[in-house]
């Protein structure tokens, strides 16, 4: 049989601890809002690569195609910054918002 581990200890969080994580969280929103700038600029760069794709002439459509992928790839790499960046401004703003000032 195993044994329970015990209740973690409960600690107090000072104005200090409160203050550090509200920093923290205002960083990391920061980051999230440059990140979601530059997803926004890098879906409108493929979307303008997708339409010079559609509107390529014989002999250019490979290059406008490669061109295309690039940015689709650039787009896809922004999303993803701005996606882990939002998760982790969240995950210490709910942390800051939940502690108990002692």
């Amino acid at each position: 049989m195993t044994r329970a581990a015990p209740p973690p200890k409960i600690r107090s969080v000072t104005r200090h601890h409160i203050d550090a994580l509200t920093a923290v969280a205002a960083v990391g929103t920061r980051l999230a809002d440059g990140a979601f700038h530059a997803w926004q600029s890098a879906h409108i760069e493929c979307d303008l690569a997708l339409r010079a794709w559609d509107a390529a002439g014989p002999g250019r459509s490979a290059t406008a195609h490669f061109a295309y992928r690039a940015a689709l790839d650039r787009e896809e790499a922004a999303a993803r910054d701005f996606e882990e960046l939002c998760r982790l401004a969240g995950a210490l703003t709910t942390t800051g918002a939940t502690a108990h000032v002692g």
